[in-house]
């Protein structure tokens, strides 16, 4: 009875690695553009988790796919956001700034690559103590500016300096020492200058809830009330696009039931 055990224990083991290797082999017969089509139809259907996988396989066959470099670097970022363990949040945005470098490298005027750096460096930050969080929002910026010096509509790059303004005018007691200690300080900011950035997002992508949310919170914070529950009415009334918006949308309820 044991040896039939042991036997249909290593029949199961042999089936795993063959559907394993045929999996692999499936993966690798494809081509890179074939693998990046499947990612962005992924990302369409909120499935950002297996899009990620297929840009990563993309990137195996092509490791010089800019397209590639982009979807991993951008979903390392979305995805390891949602994560809770905090060694895996930071495994996936070593990742994404690893592969926003080398995109910034193979293409060091473009808009996208130079918002891609702005983006991981604010993941990083995410996961940073104060005093390095206070230390990356130089290069958010840097980054942030040089994208939109490249190309001033560019929808994430405006949405992304925004919230960097947003943020800074709205630091903690905590976060404003840091600044002091560490840069000497931090530019300045106000909520009222964030405002024209997220109205740029806005205008470049009005079906998006996460703009409608942030501007929201600027919005409040500056007393603009009626403006504020126009842009949280109308993003609870969008259709749900990422794996987010739930939550944003949650969130545009709770801040509409305290206006």
């Amino acid at each position: 009875m044991l040896v039939k055990l042991k036997k249909i224990e290593e029949m199961k083991k042999i089936t795993v690695m063959i559907l394993s290797l045929l999996i692999m082999s499936s993966i690798y017969a494809q081509s890179a553009a074939e693998l990046i089509n499947q990612a962005k139809t992924l990302e369409k259907q909120r499935n950002e988790t297996e899009a990620l996988f297929k840009y990563k396989a993309a990137l195996k066959l092509e490791p010089k796919n800019y397209e590639a470099i982009y979807g991993v670097t951008w979903l390392s970022g979305r995805v390891g956001y949602r994560l809770t363990d905090v060694n895996k949040k930071k495994e996936y945005f070593e990742e994404a700034m690893a592969n926003a470098k080398i995109a910034l490298d193979m293409k060091p005027n473009d808009a996208d690559a130079n918002y891609l750096m702005c983006f991981a460096y604010g993941r990083m930050a995410q996961i940073s103590s104060s005093k390095q969080r206070v230390a990356m929002t130089k290069e958010i910026e840097i980054y942030g500016k040089k994208a939109l010096a490249i190309d001033p509509d560019h929808v994430r790059a405006n949405h992304a300096m925004g919230l960097l303004y947003y943020r800074l005018a709205n630091l903690s007691a905590v976060e404003k020492a840091a600044a002091n200690i560490v840069l000497g300080g931090l530019p300045s900011a106000t909520t009222a200058q964030s405002v024209p950035y997220f109205v740029k997002a806005i205008k470049g992508d009005p079906t998006y809830i996460l703009y409608r949310r942030d501007i929201s919170f600027a919005l409040i914070k500056l007393k603009q009330n009626d403006k504020a529950k126009e842009q949280l009415q109308k993003a609870v009334s969008l259709p749900v696009r990422t794996e987010d918006d739930p939550a944003y949308i949650m969130d545009c309820k709770a801040l509409l039931s305290q206006l």
